[in-house]
């Protein structure tokens, strides 16, 4: 009995991908550090952060159930196919999430309730219809971690400022892992690859762009280092040889690295100091992807 609950627990945590549920938590720190300035309000920050925590993990969870009949061939192991978590225990966690999400939300106001409602209406736009897309698909993954920085931004936009184009940055950056993680299953065409490159482009170019015009503070560079040293190889190996293992580890490394994102975002708007703050978020990231599946 006590190790079919641990197989039943662990499948939940790999359906709700609990590794990336702390990257999704540093999009929420980073944007409320923005707007506070490192000023913590307890409630609303709380409250944020479990809003997405849940949002996210039940994106994850209605991504499996949409493809499920998908998954049976391409990828068998995941929970709902291999049916560790059947289709109604995975309904049921699902609206469960939405409704503590929601509840959560509006206790960090109303401007946080409003994002967390359109979070979850693009969250369901892209696992209904726009998955499938080459294109909208990508683009509607990355709106939804766009928001969620936004959803931290949310406790006080009045001071958002010269700061409002992060979060088309993070849509940049989420856009290309979005695309490189199409390759995983065998896609070579082209079209996936100009996606990627035009994704990094406007993401690398935004990000020097603010830098120049002085609203990242210098320091920032620091952690666009480790992004580009620690990403890097692993992304040109997937593109170079197409093997499933080698995109898979490219994108663990680029989810992995949205903390590193929202840190270098954080300590150009305030400083190295307060960044700590969002890339401790990365550790138990990198705790739980080893053991479990992150893409």
């Amino acid at each position: 009995m006590e190790k079919a609950t641990a197989v039943k627990i662990r499948s939940v945590f790999q359906l709700l991908r609990l590794p990336n549920v702390f990257t999704a938590m540093a999009d929420v720190l980073a944007g409320y550090l923005i707007v506070s300035s490192g000023r913590f309000q307890g409630a609303a920050l709380i409250g944020v952060l479990v809003t997405t925590s849940c949002l996210y993990s039940l994106g994850c969870a209605l991504n499996d159930l949409m493809d499920r009949e998908v998954d049976r061939i391409e990828r068998p192991t995941r929970p709902i196919p291999s049916q560790t978590v059947t289709i109604i225990e995975a309904v049921v966690i699902s609206f469960v999430l939405a409704v503590v999400g929601l509840f959560a939300a509006m206790a960090a106001g109303p401007n946080a309730l409003t994002v967390a409602c359109l979070l979850i209406i693009v969250v369901v736009i892209y696992d209904t219809l726009a998955k499938a897309h080459r294109l909208w698909g990508p683009f509607t993954m990355a709106m939804c971690r766009a928001l969620n920085l936004v959803l931290g931004m949310s406790v006080d936009l009045e001071n958002i400022g010269p700061f409002w184009p992060l979060p088309l940055l993070t849509l940049a950056y989420v856009f290309s892992l979005t695309v490189l993680s199409r390759l995983e299953v065998g896609r070579r065409e082209s079209g996936y690859k100009i996606h990627l490159v035009l994704g990094w482009v406007v993401f690398m170019t935004g990000v020097f762009v603010l830098l120049i015009v002085g609203v990242l503070k210098p320091v920032s560079v620091v952690y666009l280092g480790i992004l580009l040293v620690t990403a890097g190889p692993p992304v040109f190996e997937a593109l170079k040889s197409y093997r499933p293992e080698a995109v898979q580890r490219a994108v663990k490394v680029l989810i992995l690295g949205i903390p590193v994102v929202d840190a270098l975002y954080v300590s150009g708007a305030h400083g190295l100091a307060l960044s700590m703050v969002v890339i401790a978020c990365i550790l138990p990231s990198i705790y739980f992807a080893k053991r479990f599946y992150v893409t």
